[in-house]
């Protein structure tokens, strides 16, 4: 797997994200942190390396919006999140949009967030079919690394209607959670552009033990009243 180190804004993303969850469902959130942060360093098992990282940086330190972080961070914490607040019997993703997860949830959250601060200039004016083409990309590599939309596509079938196709199996992150996200990213921002009826399919998923896919496939669908 290769490692590639992810924005730190994004990372920051997901604890605001379970600030405004606590908010929304009347948790105390610093309680609630305490448990995400011990279930992250349990699932690190025996990784002393990475338990002693996350300790420095996550439960001691803080993380800056411009710094990079390892991408595996993010993987343990998404995973940590849906178990503390979906609980260990929850399904830890989703491949629809029509069955929201927590880490769905918290790609959704991050898009309607950077759609007004960071990212703000891609999304400005832009038309669900604009921003999915030219902007999505660039925040995607932005994420990801320059390197891993290299052999990715974006693909129109009809209007309003396409296929995205990602190519990330080898990120040491990449695995079904993460690409949850991915589809909770492109719900948020197609439904704050305008757009209705937002309709997102996890169709293959090369992240998958085992899969001998090479890409993901996201079918992308909705309708706009402009």
């Amino acid at each position: 797997m290769n490692e590639i180190k992810q924005l730190g804004e994004f990372i920051r993303g997901r604890l605001q994200f379970i600030e405004e969850y606590c908010k929304e469902h009347n948790l105390d959130a610093i309680e609630v942190k305490d448990k995400v942060f011990a279930k992250a360093l349990e699932l690190l098992d025996d990784d002393e390396e990475k338990k002693e990282y996350f300790r420095d940086r996550f439960i001691r330190g803080i993380v800056l919006p411009t710094s990079f972080v390892p991408d595996w961070v993010d993987r343990v914490l998404l995973e940590s999140m849906s178990h503390v607040l979906r609980g260990s019997q929850a399904s830890l993703y989703t491949h629809s949009s029509a069955h929201p997860s927590i880490p769905f949830e918290a790609g959704r959250y991050n898009a309607r967030r950077q759609a007004r601060t960071i990212f703000k200039v891609l999304f400005r004016d832009k038309k669900p079919d604009e921003w999915l083409t030219r902007s999505f990309p660039i925040i995607y590599k932005k994420c990801y690394g320059d390197e891993t939309f290299m052999h990715s596509s974006i693909e129109q079938v009809s209007e309003n209607w396409y296929k995205l196709r990602i190519s990330n199996k080898e990120l040491e992150k990449g695995n079904p959670i993460d690409c949850d996200t991915i589809v909770g990213y492109l719900y948020g921002a197609l439904e704050i552009l305008g757009a209705e009826d937002i309709r997102i399919l996890h169709l293959n998923c090369a992240t998958i033990p085992g899969s001998q896919t090479e890409y993901c496939v996201f079918d992308i669908r909705w309708n706009f009243p402009g």
